[in-house]
């Protein structure tokens, strides 16, 4: 999964401490940073019976001293200055869509990049919206039945993705804004969710979304989209979104389940794979990368920053051919993504487990509990999988993680999950040769 920042400018994001007046007693909040996305919020619960303590309680040392005092992440709900309305996000689909061109009136037409996300392969497919050529620049708009602020735009897209170059948000007046222009690049993924998150300094109300795609400059084809999602609030309720996290100790506990298959073999079982998988964002600092992985790093010479906080990428020649690592690195030197070259696998590493039939016993799994475990997939497959991307989220923690199985034959089975959670139905794919 990609994510895309959008260029509204910076989200003002407000805290309101408060001291405990009648007994001042300390309390020592550090400052958070965040980003643009938006967080889950988590509260932890005020320390039980501390008001009906007794002044000749609070005054003895020993009690003073006993005091759990929270951590710097960490915020007491007596604390914390609630707003009168807090936000409430809305996550809705779209009611209606029109579009430049569409391949006909019902099958690939504007209408059915409306609603839910209801293709989970990649491939040309009837239920996206495709346009009447597959080498023209195109638009489609999206309408959704509440106006809001907009906090994050999400694109379902389930063949030849990503040759988004822009999108827009349409006000209420009709007036444009524009929220993210790119060019089209090639990416691993099939079908794809591109989520661009939008950052505020003012409060613009949208009902509608424009995406345009660029299918002439590659010429992949149609870039099938299959629905898009608008996140945001209502206006009115409040721009400070107040959100409080426990901070995570250790994200190496949340990238290895102790469940989940560890029969490594072939080049994935040597040095230097595993060196990588040693490697954890949020974790690692970049002096121990070279003894890590136990080859030398070399550093990038571009000047591209995929995020503010962004220092320096570090390249690895993993040994296959072709195949490199890339570790990001933050200003402070924590690695916060690692990531290996797109279409480059192990050679050596091919699993009879890896068909249609197993794709769908997982897909079923998924349509009824609508998450699949990392370890719960993994042993279905028989195997940990390649680990092809991993990266700590700014905005809540969260670790992401994308694993591919192969087969001999090219056929390929991938998932995306979310501290070891598959949570989307794009997030599995699968991917035959042809």
């Amino acid at each position: 999964m990609r994510n895309r920042l959008g260029r509204f400018g910076v989200l003002i994001v407000v805290i309101s401490l408060l001291s405990m007046a009648c007994f001042c007693l300390p309390a020592s909040i550090s400052d958070k940073l965040f980003s643009a996305n938006s967080g889950n919020s988590e509260v932890f619960p005020a320390e039980e019976n501390l008001m009906e303590q007794t002044e000749t309680d609070l005054l003895e040392e020993s009690v003073l001293a006993d005091t759990e005092m929270p951590t710097p992440t960490q915020v007491l709900e007596s604390e914390i200055d609630h707003p009168e309305s807090a936000p409430q996000l809305i996550r809705q689909w779209a009611v209606s869509a029109a579009a430049s061109s569409e391949y006909s009136s019902e099958n690939w037409s504007a209408s059915q990049a409306a609603g839910e996300p209801d293709v989970n392969e990649c491939g040309d497919n009837s239920r996206a919206w495709a346009s009447e050529s597959a080498v023209t620049v195109e638009w489609l708009i999206l309408e959704y039945t509440t106006p809001v602020v907009p906090t994050e735009i999400i694109i379902y897209q389930t063949y030849n993705p990503s040759q988004v170059v822009e999108v827009f948000g349409v006000a209420l007046d009709g007036y444009e804004y524009s929220i993210w222009q790119g060019e089209p690049v090639w990416i691993d993924e099939c079908p794809d969710v591109m989520t661009i998150t939008i950052e505020l300094e003012e409060e613009i109300v949208i009902d509608q979304v424009g995406v345009v795609v660029d299918q002439s400059i590659m010429g992949w084809g149609w870039n099938e989209i299959d629905a898009v999602e608008l996140v945001g609030y209502v206006p009115g309720s409040g721009g400070a979104t107040v959100i409080i996290e426990e901070p995570i100790e250790n994200p190496a506990l949340e990238s290895a389940p102790s469940n989940a298959p560890t029969n490594y073999f072939g080049w994935m079982a040597e040095s230097v794979y595993q060196g990588y998988l040693q490697v954890v964002p949020g974790v690692t600092r970049v002096e121990e990368l070279d003894g890590l992985i136990g080859l030398t790093g070399k550093k990038s010479t571009e000047n591209w920053k995929p995020r503010d906080d962004h220092a320096d990428t570090f390249i690895y020649e993993m040994g296959p051919k072709d195949m490199k690592a890339y570790i990001g690195v933050t200003m402070e030197g924590i690695v916060y993504k690692k990531s290996i070259t797109p279409n480059t696998f192990p050679p050596d590493f091919t699993l009879d487990t890896v068909t249609k039939a197993t794709y769908d016993e997982l897909d079923a799994i998924y349509k009824q509990d609508k998450v699949i475990p990392y370890s719960v997939m993994a042993n279905i497959l028989g195997s940990p999988g390649f680990l092809r991307e991993q990266y700590l989220r700014q905005d809540d923690g969260k670790m992401v993680t994308t694993y591919q199985w192969y087969h001999a034959n090219g056929d390929k089975i991938g998932g995306i999950f979310y501290d070891n959670k598959l949570t989307g139905i794009a997030g599995l794919v699968f991917i035959p040769k042809d």
